[in-house]
């Protein structure tokens, strides 16, 4: 779906960086939830609840994706940055 959105010249790039950033994150998401358990303790989830981590992960990606996405967007209306 993401490849269908940007133009031919684009796709393999955009593939290489969804399949990239997708293996990345499942990586790093062990490491920092294993860094933040050890710092917090495995109860401080409990306190916080799993809702609460949901919605803070859900509104950080959103905030990252949006702000790529507008850049991604205004590099193809002026390629050249001008």
């Amino acid at each position: 779906m993401a490849a269908g959105l940007v133009g031919p010249e684009r796709r393999g790039l955009v593939s290489g960086t969804l399949l990239s950033g997708s293996t990345a994150g499942m990586l790093l998401s062990r490491t920092l939830g294993g860094a933040l358990a050890e710092w917090l303790g495995v109860r401080a989830y409990d306190a916080a609840g799993w809702t609460g981590v949901c919605a803070l992960v859900a509104a950080l990606t959103t905030l990252a994706l949006t702000r790529h996405v507008v850049a991604l967007r205004r590099s193809e209306v002026n390629p050249r940055g001008q």
